[in-house]
């Protein structure tokens, strides 16, 4: 029988989180699933745990390739998914229980080329478990191929996460430029998302929260952001020809928010960058592709003087406040408890 959903999950040496990522899978109260475990070429447990997890339970298919990155490993998933569509799960995440249920439910009801959920950030130290709402929520469908560029261009360069969709197979399967740009170290789904929106006729906006982000240091998303990450992911854009559009709003939220991210997790030996990293946010002013008027109003006098001096310190100390703020829900990225 054909799968209605199939679950693309990228495995890479994950192997402390990887029983409790699979376990949910398990958990689903929609069964009609595959999952395709593609493995980058673990060097710890992990594939020994995947080959478990197919022992016990056939719709786990289980792929083996040489490290390629998260990219290579998705595709090759899309490539061999069979379901009616296509979703995605990191190895080091979960889903509530009802994730596929829901999914299947505004898909049965609202036949889709593509759904986007939200998701709850989670942090299994602090509650084992989470709160997952928007169960009730009311949902935006948009109709026309122009509705959703409108929306997606919007929505999909700031939240651009792949997890968050769920795609018809065939739009996948019959327009190859829909897949992850090979060589991205960061950002590469916020260019996979905006890869898919001109082969989109019809699209949903749910509330519901069900996927569970796991936010720990060390993960791809608080990977390490230098000048040459910035210069592809800009380069991607232009390929899109979607740079224009966004430029004078989106883009500089989205460099922003991650070269907060960058300052926080960044290494000793990232220091040699931040030269390189001013001297592109100077171009990008110049060429009023990062407009700082865009910017929260608190956060334009960091830049100024990141600008003007090359200091981060006025920048740091606001990003560390911001964070002590997140954790009551009112900071600049919102609840730690809740995002989307």
């Amino acid at each position: 029988m054909t799968p209605f959903f199939s679950i693309i999950i990228p495995v890479y040496n994950v192997a402390p989180y990887l029983r409790e990522c699979l376990d949910s899978v398990l958990a689903q109260t929609f069964a009609g699933w595959e999952a395709i475990c593609v493995d980058d070429g673990s060097t710890d447990e992990s594939y020994e745990i995947l080959s478990e997890y197919a022992e016990r339970d056939k719709r786990f298919r289980i792929v083996q390739q040489k490290n390629a990155g998260v990219s290579v490993a998705r595709n090759t998933g899309i490539d061999l998914s069979i379901g009616e569509y296509v979703t995605f799960l990191d190895a080091d995440d979960a889903y509530a229980s009802k994730w596929l249920e829901m999914a299947h439910r505004y898909l049965s009801d609202t036949p889709v080329d593509m759904l986007r959920f939200r998701c709850t950030t989670w942090r299994p130290e602090a509650c084992s478990t989470p709160i997952v709402g928007g169960e009730t929520e009311v949902s935006r469908t948009f109709e026309d191929n122009s509705a959703v560029l409108a929306w997606g261009k919007l929505a999909l360069i700031l939240e651009g996460w792949c997890w968050s969709l769920f795609l018809k197979r065939g739009v996948l399967h019959e327009n190859p430029e829909c897949r992850f740009p090979v060589g991205m170290r960061v950002w590469e789904d916020n260019i996979f998302c905006l890869s898919l929106l001109p082969f989109l006729h019809s699209a949903c906006q749910g509330g519901y929260a069900g996927y569970l982000y796991r936010q720990r240091p060390g993960s791809a998303c608080c990977r390490r952001i230098c000048d040459v990450d910035i210069h592809r992911f800009l380069f991607e854009l232009n390929r899109l020809s979607v740079i224009g559009d966004i430029a004078s709003d989106e883009l500089p939220m989205v460099i922003f928010r991650w070269m907060v991210v960058w300052r926080r997790y960044r290494g000793a030996v990232d220091r040699v960058c931040e030269n390189g990293v001013v001297d592109l946010l100077r171009k990008l002013v110049r060429a009023r592709l990062f407009i700082l008027g865009s910017l929260p109003v608190k956060w334009r006098p960091a830049f100024i003087v990141l600008l003007k001096t090359g200091s981060f310190m006025l920048l740091d100390i606001l990003a560390a406040v911001d964070r002590m703020r997140s954790h009551r829900g009112n900071g600049l990225f919102g609840s730690e408890s809740a995002n989307g």
